[in-house]
């Protein structure tokens, strides 16, 4: 395993950490009631809607990953700047 890999991996395992909630009653009952309603559809149409969720999921899924690592990347600029800060203060004191 590369570096590059062992850091995506990490990376994949903090997201779905972030991400996996216990849902709510009221998601349990909405979770229900969907799927309820997909498993009536005919074939064509539940396979067409099943293909339509799985895009927005991956494209979700995408967006949240984007998001986090651009949170990350602020977080050590930041750092970086506080320290580079700090250390110029130091130095003129």
């Amino acid at each position: 395993m590369t570096t590059k890999d062992f850091l995506e991996m990490m990376l994949d395992e903090r997201i779905k950490m972030l991400l996996t909630r216990k849902p709510s009653e009221d998601g349990l009952e909405i979770e229900d009631a969907g799927e309820k309603i997909i498993m009536e559809l005919e074939g064509g149409k539940k396979d067409k809607l099943e293909a339509y969720m799985n895009l927005l999921t991956d494209n979700m899924a995408q967006n949240e990953r984007k998001a986090y690592i651009g949170g990350l990347k602020d977080g050590i600029w930041l750092a970086r700047e506080i320290g580079r800060l700090d250390s110029k203060l130091n130095i003129d004191n």
